[in-house]
């Protein structure tokens, strides 16, 4: 993936940050570098990350010795559907609440994506519930399909609260507590889920059920610390009509978070969507259920450097204020720091991957370490083109990341499926459109290291013809 989002939904699949959520971050640290405190809560806030990861990581490995991989797939393929719909919920207008020129502004956009997220999920509940009832939406025998699908739209419910809970957060400057929030929050999934397996089944039903409430917890939490801090000011315009003028005027005024932020992330996250649609499609959910624990484990644990790196470097790149030389030092810097990590990574899964899972999950996860062999170069790769994504938001070259993400996107997906429709096995299937994904990245990678060195030119000729 190309870039790692400044926040942190549902923890199931690495997610990539559409070119305004970078600046949405860049803007912050530049706001927080010369306040001691603001870089305290920064920590802070990378802190959470890494121990709310090791707390779900936790849960993984206790819901594996319980659930079955056919239902960790069916999990991890409503997590990717729900993650594609996310954006629609919202129309991404909750990233421009930190950004807002007033916190009359920040107000409106919050209320329109709290009441937008509600319309959007209530339609979408009764529809599906009109298809099942009709028939024209088929469903399993034991119905969980239908329960599967119902339980879509209150998971896409609690991400998009969630996410305009977070960005409220970094507008009342309540980092802090965003932080505690987000361990509290790994504690409940965990809990959550475990309980519901426990005292339901051992389901995916479960599993998704026990997550949106912690996430629905989670959110009510957030939105609690940053209303003390200034909300109370925000929702004190009672009159109807007043209201309903600043809403649509805040609407107007970030209306480009709709139409560049909502077309960049949907087609990202569809893409991410789709792949495990047809990876369940072509091979079954109990091989989905194994790429699901294998992706889970292995890049859970490296897009915590990736990201570690790509915030330290932004905010690095903005204190030089997008220097090109100081670009192209960061660009190596965080290719050697990363590749440290990656490529020993790869190595450990090439000669060992299967032992290793079928050790630390019981021999029927064993499959998911032949798929971290087969993806040995994506390890290596992408949590370095995730750290380095920095890189086009400083030098205006974001449409170009984006093109190439969708290339990305598409060369995995063709791949898979034209092994698939030539009788490949999974571990093929994977194994080729691992390879071919992680070449894209390799000219991405290098794409972005001539453009670094070319800006880098062009400004030392600029100042030696000034001279």
């Amino acid at each position: 993936m190309l870039a790692t989002r400044w926040d942190d939904t549902l923890p199931l699949f690495e997610k990539t940050a559409a070119p305004l959520e970078d600046t949405i971050l860049i803007s912050s640290i530049l706001n927080m570098r010369n306040d001691q405190k603001g870089v305290s809560k920064l920590v802070d806030l990378l802190a959470s990350n890494v121990l709310a990861n090791a707390v779900l990581f936790g849960g993984v490995y206790l819901l594996t010795r319980l659930v079955s991989p056919a239902e960790f797939g069916k999990y991890s393929l409503l997590v990717a559907i729900t993650l594609a719909l996310q954006p629609l919920f919202t129309l991404r207008y909750e990233h421009a609440i930190p950004v807002a020129s007033s916190n009359r502004a920040a107000a409106s956009l919050f209320i329109f994506c709290v009441f937008f997220t509600l319309f959007v999920t209530g339609a979408g509940f009764a529809l599906s519930v009109a298809l099942i009832s009709t028939g024209a939406l088929a469903s399993n025998q034991d119905g969980q399909l239908s329960g599967l699908i119902l339980l879509m739209w209150p998971a896409c419910l609690a991400l998009a609260l969630y996410s305009t809970a977070q960005a409220t957060a970094l507008r009342a400057g309540t980092l802090r507590q965003l932080a505690v929030s987000r361990v509290a929050r790994a504690l409940l999934v965990v809990v959550g889920q475990l309980s519901l397996v426990f005292a339901l089944s051992s389901s995916a039903s479960s599993l998704i059920a026990g997550e949106l409430v912690a996430t629905i917890i989670a959110s009510a939490i957030i939105i609690g610390f940053s209303y003390n801090r200034f909300g109370r000011r925000l929702i004190s315009l009672n009159n109807v009509k007043l209201r309903y003028l600043s809403v649509v005027a805040a609407l107007k005024q970030f209306r480009v978070f709709a139409l560049v932020g909502l077309p960049h992330a949907f087609a990202h996250s569809a893409f991410t969507a789709l792949f495990g649609i047809l990876l369940g499609a072509f091979y079954g959910p109990l091989a989905l259920g194994q790429y699901f624990l294998m992706r889970r484990m292995i890049f859970g644990v490296t897009v915590l450097f990736s990201t570690a790196t790509y915030q330290l470097s932004v905010s690095e790149a903005s204190a030089a204020k997008g220097n090109p030389d100081k670009l192209r030092q960061l660009y190596k810097s965080a290719v050697g720091v990363i590749s440290i990590v990656t490529i020993p990574a790869a190595l450990l899964m090439v000669a060992l991957g299967e032992p290793i899972f079928s050790t630390l999950f019981g021999s029927e996860w064993g499959a998911a370490g032949q798929l971290a062999t087969a993806t040995f170069l994506l390890i290596a790769v992408e949590p370095i083109a995730s750290a380095i994504a920095f890189v086009p938001v400083f030098l205006k070259r974001q449409n170009e990341a984006f093109g190439w993400s969708v290339a990305q996107n598409l060369a995995g997906i063709a791949s898979l499926s034209g092994i698939f429709a030539f009788g490949g096995s999974l571990t093929v299937a994977i194994l080729g459109s691992s390879l071919i994904v992680g070449l894209v990245l390799i000219a991405y990678m290098a794409r972005l290291f001539h453009l670094c060195k070319d800006a880098a030119g062009g400004v030392a000729e600029a100042t030696r013809l000034r001279r």
